[in-house]
């Protein structure tokens, strides 16, 4: 397989750029992540949900999702002739407590055939970042692969 030209121009894997759940004064949660997959092309999810641990875990992990789809779309609307739809939706989260050590898992549905993949991240102190890790890991094969022929 090989990338298009225009398509070349990203990195074969999506890197975390920025992660953070914040408050809303509502009672609520914000999750915002940044995904870059080039120096120049940086791609934000910005995700409302419940404030409690695993909402703030799902918010990142949705987030983390939202900012997939624009990064993909950007690239596949970038190759030509591309046809390609790809999306991903957050299944489900869940987080494993053994000895402080937080184990994230993440389901994934990739595009219009229904594909689930798991990732899954240790995470001593931070399980919300350890839940877009997570992400990135169950996704970052498939989406190294999304803009070849």
């Amino acid at each position: 397989m090989e990338l298009s030209e225009k398509v070349s121009e990203f990195h074969d894997r999506v890197r975390l750029e920025e992660c953070e759940v914040k408050q809303l004064p509502g009672g609520g949660v914000e999750g915002h992540v940044t995904l870059v997959w080039n120096p120049d092309h940086r791609f934000v999810g910005t995700v409302e949900g419940e404030d409690s641990p695993e909402g703030r875990m799902r918010c990142a992990a949705e987030a983390t999702a939202m900012a997939l789809d624009r990064a993909t779309a950007y690239a596949l609307a970038r190759e030509p002739g591309s046809q390609k739809k790809v999306g991903f939706e957050v299944i489900d989260v869940h987080a494993a407590h053994e000895d402080d050590v937080m184990l994230v898992l993440v389901s994934i549905t990739v595009g219009d055939v229904v594909t689930r993949v798991t990732g899954s991240c240790l995470s001593e102190d931070q399980p919300t970042r350890a839940a877009v890790l997570a992400v990135l890991r169950a996704t970052n094969r498939f989406v190294s692969t999304v803009t070849t022929k």
